[in-house]
């Protein structure tokens, strides 16, 4: 469906806004990620916060860490400040994440390597500035058909395949996982939900369109899971 470029990002806020994480990404693989980068170090960059929830539970769990994080979006970045409120460890700013000059002891970075270029650039990117990393990336659960292929574009298949990438820009991988069903339910179901919550025509309907594409992509599309260290 053709909508106003000012509506979709409406709407796509709004499915956003629906979500505690904007990404297939339950609450205790949070606790976990933020338990990885608390021992890292004491400044953590978080590449693509959207609304600050997973930066501010890593500030929570490291007490004296620093986290920053960055996005793009102004309004995501005015409801991250709002949530954390004054915390001197933890800010955030809008940035465009892949001309950020800084260094960092670690980042995450979830679902933002197509601003890189891919996959591949996303790790060497890294390497460059960070010393550990949690990355979150789109992978192929299973071989697509053509039209998931068309729609959704070529990733690796399988979370072996991403982490033959890290492996190729220097990262040792310490832990790999995919996103479970469950996780991809949830994060769906919500954000078609905080879409369809708007109330209008529009809204209801890219939230079945949206529907019907989950319903195609359902245990074909994954997220792949690496925490990477030197």
């Amino acid at each position: 469906m053709e909508l106003e470029p000012s509506v979709e990002r409406a709407l796509k806020q709004a499915g956003a806004a629906a979500l505690t994480f904007n990404a297939p990404l339950g609450r205790p693989r949070a606790d976990h990620i933020a338990g990885f980068l608390a021992r890292a170090g004491g400044s953590v960059v978080d590449l693509g916060c959207g609304a600050g929830a997973l930066a501010t539970l890593i500030a929570e769990r490291s007490p004296g860490t620093q986290v920053l994080g960055l996005d793009l979006d102004p309004t995501l970045i005015m409801r991250a400040k709002r949530a954390a409120g004054l915390q001197d460890c933890l800010r955030f700013e809008v940035a465009d994440v892949t001309t950020w000059p800084g260094v960092a002891d670690a980042a995450v970075c979830i679902g933002a390597s197509h601003a890189f270029g891919g996959s591949a650039a996303m790790f060497r990117w890294l390497s460059e500035r960070v010393g550990a990393a949690v990355v979150g990336d789109g992978i192929w659960w299973r071989d697509p058909d053509p039209e998931n292929l068309e729609r959704l574009g070529p990733m690796p298949r399988g979370v072996d395949a991403l982490a033959a990438l890290a492996e190729a820009e220097g990262w040792r991988v310490e832990h790999r996982d995919v996103s479970t069903l469950e996780e991809w339910d949830e994060f769906e179901l919500g954000w078609i939900g905080g879409v369809r919550a708007v109330g209008s025509e529009e809204a209801h309907a890219f939230a079945a369109m949206r529907s019907a594409q989950y319903q195609r992509y359902r245990g074909v599309l994954g997220f792949g899971w690496l925490y990477l260290g030197r």
